[in-house]
């Protein structure tokens, strides 16, 4: 095809050519086709797939220093509001149009931001069972060639109901009775699978870092509808985690979460310079949490000097230093804010 089109399309031999192989790892010895590919022609090769199998090191092993990988998540908030053409980039077109970004903020705390469940709500229900099937079945049983397929489902609904909590692979055994090695095995294969993933609890000592308990999320929140006994608060946590996680996995920064003597900070982002900022995730600040929020983002102070973050659901404004945002706003300008805060 690829020589046909050299000789009877292109023409003009300084015009930049493009290549989009998709679901490449249907194909056995993909990748060695690509490299070959880009060594003798002049050309871009976009290679895609929904697959975790695309990134299997074998692959990456052989292409190493030839690509960049580029991981696309579910709909953030502002690409569910493009894909329904609400506009948002200007204060007024912001303002005019703020009742519907927020009705729509409450559907994707609900349903998440897979496309076709944004554009389709009539077939969400069918749609998520689907892809919830489809990862366990082809990027983890198949994958892995896993014989008991029950094992990995009930351990994924387990980490699904279990979203924005603090878990130990130790726990987790003894509630599903699971050998910890296997619970340890599958949920890496999980995980490598984008259907969960993990913070660890902040400290200055690595291995203290990885001895901590582990605190998951559910990649869409689509999930946690159809598979959990849904709650606000989680849902709320997970929804903001997904875009901390979309951030700082572009731009290459670490997320942790931060717990001692009974004070927690939901979400700590730490920079490549080794700057801190803390994020507290609460629906609503109000008398009952008010003062826990707060006094636990003052005790993870002793770690150095932070600018710190509350994100509830439609609250603005500062209280004894700390920025408040709705999370409408965060949601739609995750990247320029964050940026903004981790100096």
């Amino acid at each position: 095809m690829y020589e046909l089109y050299l000789t009877h399309v292109k023409g003009n031999a300084d015009k930049i050519t493009y290549i989009a192989i998709d679901e490449a790892q249907e194909i056995e010895g993909w990748e060695r086709f690509v490299r070959g590919l880009e060594e003798k022609c002049k050309a871009k090769i976009i290679v895609t797939g929904s697959s975790a199998k695309l990134l299997s090191s074998e692959y990456t092993t052989l292409l190493s220093g030839r690509h960049v990988e580029v991981r696309v998540f579910p709909l953030s908030f502002d690409e569910a509001l493009k894909f329904k053409g609400i506009e948002f980039d200007s204060e007024l077109q912001l303002a005019k149009n703020l009742d519907r970004i927020k009705k729509e903020l409450v559907e994707m705390l609900n349903y998440g931001g897979f496309p076709d469940v944004v554009l389709h709500p009539e077939v969400r229900s069918e749609l998520i069972h689907s892809y919830f099937d489809t990862v366990i079945v082809k990027d983890v049983v198949n994958r892995y060639n896993l014989r008991r397929e029950e094992k990995i489902r009930n351990l994924a609904k387990f980490y699904i109901s279990s979203s924005a909590s603090r878990i130990t692979y130790n726990s987790v055994s003894k509630f599903l009775k699971i050998p910890v090695k296997t619970v340890e095995r599958y949920s890496e294969y999980l995980e490598k699978a984008f259907l969960i993933f993990f913070t660890r609890n902040y400290s200055q000592s690595p291995k203290a870092v990885e001895n901590s308990p582990r605190k998951v999320y559910v990649i869409d929140n689509g999930f946690l509808k159809f598979f959990s006994t849904w709650s606000l608060g989680r849902a709320f946590e997970t929804l903001i985690a997904q875009h901390v996680m979309r951030y700082a996995n572009r731009r290459l920064f670490e997320v942790f979460y931060w717990y001692s003597q009974n004070a927690e900070v939901d979400i700590i982002i730490k920079n490549d310079k080794g700057s801190l900022l803390p994020i507290q995730v609460t629906y609503e600040l109000n008398e009952e949490n008010r003062k826990r929020e707060i006094d636990s983002i003052k005790k993870f102070s002793k770690y150095g000097k932070t600018r710190p973050l509350i994100i509830t659901f439609d609250q603005e404004g500062e209280v004894e230093g700390i920025k408040i945002i709705p999370a409408y706003k965060f949601l739609l300008k995750t990247f320029e804010i964050l940026d903004s805060m981790l100096v």
